[in-house]
């Protein structure tokens, strides 16, 4: 599945867990709309369902860490 359409805002998943009033397994995902949508800026997805490509349509990427001694101005 391929998003068909102009995405103008990232998520993050930042946890997993079994939602207790339900018993179904989600991902934790933060929003970058900010803390004052959904849950203080987070929401709950199903996992192992692929809801809205989430686990399909993923991407990540590594970050190299530079010290301030090291930096270099732009």
């Amino acid at each position: 599945m391929m998003a068909d359409q102009p995405l103008d805002h990232a998520i993050t998943i930042i946890g997993w867990e079994t939602d207790k009033s339900t018993g179904i397994p989600v991902w934790i995902v933060r929003n970058s709309y900010g803390d004052q949508w959904g849950m203080n800026g987070d929401f709950l997805v199903r996992r192992g369902q692929d809801d809205w490509g989430l686990e399909s349509e993923i991407s990540s990427f590594a970050v190299d860490r530079v010290s301030t001694s090291s930096a270099k101005p732009f």
